[in-house]
């Protein structure tokens, strides 16, 4: 099996099993081939990309919240990201407020 078509099974897998995105709301933009510089946590994601900062969250709050296995995917791919220097598509909320910046998806691009 081919290395692509191993990372698109692995991916639809994911998909099926929890998604690596969440609901998108009208605010949402996308930031394309972005080179991640930073990835942390603490209970949330955060992730430095193009000079922006992004937070992935969990649980209770009125801003977009996705599931734990969700968070640990998108550090992973970000991780990946990081250290192999592939840039990523964030798609992130924009509309002013305590939400600016929460994450909604993420994308991994080969080039």
């Amino acid at each position: 099996m081919t290395k692509a078509r191993m990372l698109v099974l692995t991916f639809l897998a994911l998909l099926l099993a929890g998604g690596l995105t969440s609901r998108v709301h009208a605010a949402a933009v996308v930031l394309t081939h972005c080179p991640v510089t930073k990835v942390g946590t603490d209970g949330r994601l955060f992730v430095t990309c193009g000079g922006m900062d992004f937070v992935g969250l969990t649980g209770a709050t009125t801003c977009n919240a996705v599931s734990v296995d969700t968070l640990k995917m998108w550090t992973a791919l970000l991780s990946s990201a990081l250290l192999s220097g592939k840039p990523v598509n964030i798609t992130y909320e924009n509309a002013a407020g305590a939400c600016m910046g929460v994450l909604y998806s993420i994308d991994l691009f080969s080039n």
